[in-house]
């Protein structure tokens, strides 16, 4: 790798390292909300693979990375039936930028043969917010479906005028199971914050199933009140990325990991979906490295230190970005490149709805590397 490398041409900062850093936030309470400032320590140890892997504590399970990705959605049905004729539905929906729509579609004899078009038509659903009915009607469901019927994201059911919280959807909907079913795996509590497509920092509380622990259920926003998580009656419809996953009882040899999914979300042919997160067993949170800056904020990663087993020839540290754009393309480059050290500490300022991560890249594989980073973080005025 000895030509790997990067250049930069930055503006000339207030600060040289991680404690200069901390005092000239302090010192500008007209530029940041000193109150919200937070220092994120993440320590992990990552075994190298021969080939590049992002360092997260995942024990070889594919995590996925959120888009926030808008689809087109229209009117449908379980089955043709003659009480959705003439009725009037009406769905309010936010896009991935948190803009909220109305539209309306007039039911027909026939909607599972043939959907309906939302008037406006709907190219942008992200998350839906209220599905209603002028009427009720007899035995069949009314949905809010993807053109080819393959995704569901809201339900009137048959005799009921409204959607339940239960049966709005969004395409950042996220589920809890656990890999597998046993006693251990039941009813077990999942919390922490996470970061909403819209750039928000929001929490979030789940319980995995009580009579199955590889059933997906959903989990609900969250608050938190002196360190204590409590759901609310609002499900999570935005999720984008974890910013901490906590749980209040380890997964065991039994019961294996606790999984974070997209879960069904709906879909006709009931997939298990992709795996957001996961506390492995013995653990009670899980580890990445890698993070997002919310909306609205300045972060820096201020500090890094690696253990001494970086071999001169074999290991190396990528610190790098990945930012995926709204229509799904992937913007991936390199901040920085370290070899051979075991300490680095000038703050680096990241930019907001990027992620930044770790990769360790060695060529030799099977040693196991440690490392460890401070974010600083806090909210603009």
């Amino acid at each position: 790798m000895a030509n790997e490398g990067v250049m930069h041409v930055d503006d000339l900062p207030h600060y040289e390292d991680m404690a200069s850093l901390k005092k000239y936030i302090r010192s500008r309470p007209d530029k940041w909300d000193i109150s919200t400032a937070h220092a994120l320590d993440r320590e992990l140890i990552q075994l190298s693979t021969g080939t590049a892997v992002e360092v997260e504590n995942t024990d070889s399970i594919a995590i996925s990375q959120i888009g926030r990705a808008e689809i087109a959605v229209k009117l449908g049905a379980g089955a043709d039936e003659g009480t959705h004729n003439t009725v009037v539905f009406t769905l309010v929906y936010n896009d991935q930028d948190g803009v909220s729509h109305t539209c309306v579609a007039t039911g027909t004899a026939t909607l599972a043969t043939t959907q309906v078009a939302f008037v406006p038509a709907i190219a942008d659903f992200y998350a839906a917010t209220s599905f209603t009915s002028s009427a009720t009607f007899a035995t069949e469901d009314v949905i809010v479906e993807t053109s080819a019927s393959t995704e569901v994201w809201a339900t009137i059911t048959a005799t009921a005028t409204a959607a339940t919280e239960a049966q709005l959807l969004g395409t950042g909907a996220i589920y809890v199971r656990a890999h597998t079913n046993h006693a251990d795996s039941l009813s077990k509590v999942v919390f922490g914050e996470y970061l909403s497509a819209y750039g928000t920092i929001k929490y979030f509380h789940g319980t995995t199933d009580g009579a199955d622990g590889t059933t997906e259920v959903r989990i609900f926003e969250a608050t938190r009140t002196l360190g204590v998580y409590a759901a609310i009656t609002t499900t999570v419809k935005d999720f984008y990325r974890f910013r901490t996953l906590y749980t209040t009882t380890t997964p065991t040899t039994n019961s294996h990991e606790w999984l974070i999914t997209d879960a069904a979300c709906g879909n006709v042919d009931g997939s298990s979906g992709d795996i957001y997160g996961v506390i492995l067993e013995g653990s009670v949170q899980w580890a990445t490295s890698r993070y997002t800056p919310p909306v609205g904020y300045d972060a820096w990663i201020a500090n890094i230190h690696a253990n001494a087993a970086i071999s001169a020839t074999a290991d190396a540290y990528i610190l790098g970005h990945v930012h995926t754009h709204d229509q799904g393309q992937i913007e991936e480059t390199v901040l920085h490149y370290f070899d051979r050290w075991t300490e680095w500490s000038h703050p680096e300022l990241l930019e907001e709805m990027k992620d930044s991560y770790f990769t360790l890249a060695d060529t030799a594989g099977a040693s196991t590397c440690s490392i460890g980073f401070m974010i600083i973080e806090v909210k603009r005025i």
